[in-house]
């Protein structure tokens, strides 16, 4: 049985609050040489990208301005390159 898009649109929510939580206490130089934010940020990446793939495609295409294909590639990037990622983009 399929999942409910649903739930992987609050997990995109969810995740999206905890970004923006590490981004409202800390720095960009901050972040970089916090190991623990880095993960945090990394993991809800991981987890928006990863519910993304389970949005039906027609839904998606309801918002044509987001960069869907970018995000649902991100998780891969973050999974099997993670030692060529810059912070910036975190």
């Amino acid at each position: 049985m399929p999942r409910d898009p649903t739930i992987a649109i609050r997990d995109c929510l969810a995740e999206i609050v905890v970004l923006r939580e590490i981004a409202a206490r800390i720095t960009l130089q901050t972040f970089r040489s916090d190991p623990i934010a880095r993960r945090a940020a990394a993991y809800a990446i991981q987890t928006i990208s990863e519910a993304v793939r389970q949005i039906p495609n027609d839904w998606l295409a309801e918002f044509p301005n987001e960069p869907w294909e970018q995000i649902k590639r991100i998780g891969d990037r973050i999974r099997h390159e993670y030692f060529r990622l810059d912070d910036a983009i975190l």
